[in-house]
């Protein structure tokens, strides 16, 4: 075999296109990619500021009720 024609094709199904996802990958299990695209989704959920604001309130007035701040 000629090893110049092999080449464009290594690089055309191999090497992923910069903007492109790798479809193979994403193709042969897609429960493992929905998966991991709904864990992301979540720990962004639970980093976004208004949680951890409101987790903070929930601290503080437990925190306000140990010291006897609060009835």
């Amino acid at each position: 075999k000629n090893p110049i024609a092999v080449i464009p094709k290594i690089d055309q199904n191999e090497i992923p296109k910069p903007n492109s996802p790798p479809r193979r990958r994403l193709g042969s299990n897609p429960t493992i990619s929905e998966e991991r695209r709904k864990a992301l989704y979540h720990r962004l959920n639970l980093s976004k500021p208004s949680k951890q604001a409101q987790l903070f309130h929930w601290w503080l007035l437990a925190k306000r009720k140990e010291w006897g701040e609060l009835g």
